[in-house]
């Protein structure tokens, strides 16, 4: 940095004044590596305390009277608490000291649930173990501002849903209780977007959100598979069309969950429709039926959705009409419903994949962009890829295309980047 500068001072690029203001300002600022360190080495320390504790405790627990049982219960939970407010008091404004008080809070609450529940026999379950844990967690997000607690508050979240879903069916109506907790998070989430948009602890969350999203909604036990099927496919797409907003439309690709999930998401499924032997065992859609259907009703409530953000992005500019991906998933559902009139449904998405594939190589060599045209030869390569076992080829005639594929991979790269050393 020191002959950088120097080098700018000869040349008369800066002052000696401006080139002393940027020395010391990279003297004094704390150097931002070694805290994210420091940061995961605290909440990895944190984490290591409470589970070797945990570990002492349960190879001594039967030779413990009840009350000693009840002190050891409560010990880790009071003692995050006392050091919690240590840090409230004194180490508010750093976040290393928050986020390990955060995360021995975190799991001190599991502790000391589980621990009273064992020593009273204290009937109860899974899901309504990790529901307690849940309400009694959130606070940590707020008052100690912890993106650790916040992403471990999300998977904790995951697995309620899931286990309410599976392992729980006496009580239909907590499973839907993961939406509540899901909203009472989000403005932490909202405020860490707007405050920390670029950083790696908010990307994190962006994949956390959609992950727990996807597996969330996937998890719900559906009496209609055709319209939880229908409303997954929404879902992807109203995923797809959030990544276009401002927020996260400024991101590189790998930040932004959304855009990238829907992508993926939909292309899966597109190619897994392309095989005959799904529509084979597809059977056709029973309105009156329907309507008595809970999943027929998020269809409805997420098309709605899907139709109002695609008319506020729209309106703000942040998309083009002739933008082909925008139009993914309302096709795949038009394709489904043709699918109970037409009996070579796998044609229509097979033909739907070829274009999008076409039009992402076209995209992508106007923009030169590698990122798009690779996708889009890697969508094609795949359809090619699934029809070998649809058709019965010689090997020799599979290994030519095998190798027609690799050259083009090749030679499309190499000329975009002659293009582009060129311009």
């Amino acid at each position: 940095m020191k002959i950088n500068l120097q080098e700018l001072v000869d040349k008369g690029v800066i002052s000696e004044a401006t080139a002393l203001k940027i020395k010391n300002y990279y003297q004094t600022t704390p150097d931002r590596d070694s805290n994210r360190i420091l940061l995961v080495f605290g909440v990895l320390g944190a984490v290591l305390l409470g589970l070797g504790i945990i570990l002492i405790l349960a190879h001594n627990w039967d030779n413990f009277s009840r009350s000693i049982k009840i002190f050891w219960a409560f010990f880790p939970l009071l003692s995050a608490q006392a050091l919690g407010f240590y840090i409230l008091w004194q180490k508010s404004q750093s976040k290393i000291w928050c986020e390990t008080g955060a995360v021995l809070l975190f799991f001190a609450i599991a502790t000391v649930i589980s621990l009273i529940g064992q020593i009273y026999h204290i009937a109860g379950d899974t899901p309504k173990f990790l529901l307690t844990w849940l309400l009694l967690a959130l606070s940590l997000v707020y008052i100690f501002r912890s993106y650790f607690v916040s992403l471990l508050y999300l998977v904790l979240l995951t697995a309620f849903v899931v286990s309410a879903n599976h392992w729980n069916y006496s009580e239909p109506i907590r499973p839907w209780l993961y939406w509540g907790l899901l909203v009472v998070w989000l403005p932490y989430y909202v405020k860490l977007i707007k405050k920390y948009a670029a950083t790696n602890f908010t990307a994190f969350h962006h994949w956390f959100v959609v992950a727990s999203l996807l597996i969330a909604f996937g998890s719900y036990p559906s009496g209609g598979a055709d319209w939880h099927l229908l409303a997954y496919v929404l879902l992807l797409g109203i995923l797809l069309l959030t990544g276009y907003l401002s927020f996260f439309k400024q991101l590189p690709w790998y930040k932004n969950a959304y855009f990238l999930t829907g992508i993926i998401g939909l292309s899966g499924l597109l190619l897994f429709f392309s095989f005959d032997v799904f529509w084979l065992h597809n059977e056709s859609l029973i309105w009156t039926e329907s309507l008595s259907q809970i999943f027929f009703y998020i269809f409805i409530v997420l098309f709605v959705s899907w139709l109002a953000l695609f008319l506020y992005l729209l309106h703000q500019k942040a998309i083009e009409v002739l933008d082909l991906t925008l139009y993914i998933a309302p096709s795949i559902i038009v394709i489904y419903f043709l699918s109970h009139w037409l009996h070579e449904a796998n044609y229509l998405a097979n033909l739907l994949i070829l274009i999008w594939g076409v039009y992402f190589i076209v995209t992508g060599n106007k923009k030169n962009s590698l990122i798009n045209m690779n996708f889009g030869m890697l969508l094609v390569s795949m359809l090619i890829l699934f029809r070998f076992f649809d058709t019965d080829l010689s090997f020799i005639l599979k290994g030519i295309i095998f190798i027609v594929l690799g050259l083009a991979f090749f030679g499309v790269n190499y000329l975009l980047v002659k293009k582009r050393k060129y311009e």
